[in-house]
């Protein structure tokens, strides 16, 4: 059983309307990139491959940032809940 940190306050809901301008921003970022992706694979010339990789690689660190982060999110609302304004 995780041990709750007893000295944590609630989440205000405010905080929460952030989280998910930061999950919509980087879900933008991420389309940005996947549009990139779709007009550099259409190039055939030395390098666009190169370029797939650095798009995708970008991709990646987007999401796995953003996995960690709502996880995390997820987590501190479950374990200490919610205020109103």
């Amino acid at each position: 059983m995780a041990v709750t940190d007893t000295t944590r306050s609630p989440t205000w809901r405010r905080d929460i309307a952030g989280y998910f301008a930061s999950c919509s921003e980087a879900f933008g970022q991420l389309a940005s990139i996947a549009r990139a992706i779709e007009e550099q694979s259409k190039d055939e010339r030395p390098g666009s491959m190169q370029q797939l990789r650095n798009l995708a690689g970008a991709a990646k660190y987007i999401a796995d940032d953003l996995e960690n982060m709502s996880d995390c999110w997820r987590e501190e609302i479950t374990l200490y809940g919610v205020i109103n304004e």
